[in-house]
C-alpha cells in the first residue's frame, strides 16, 4: 500500500483542522 502522505488532510474529531503544523510521518503509529 502505497500513502500519499503529502496529499493527507488534517481530521480531528471529524472536522478539518486549521494552522495544523506540517504532517510528520515519522509519528504515525497506525491507519484506519
Amino acid at each position: 500500500v502505497q500513502v500519499q502522505f503529502a496529499s493527507l488532510r488534517p481530521i480531528f474529531r471529524a472536522r478539518t483542522v486549521k494552522d495544523a503544523p506540517p504532517f510528520d510521518p515519522s509519528r504515525v503509529i497506525s491507519l484506519q
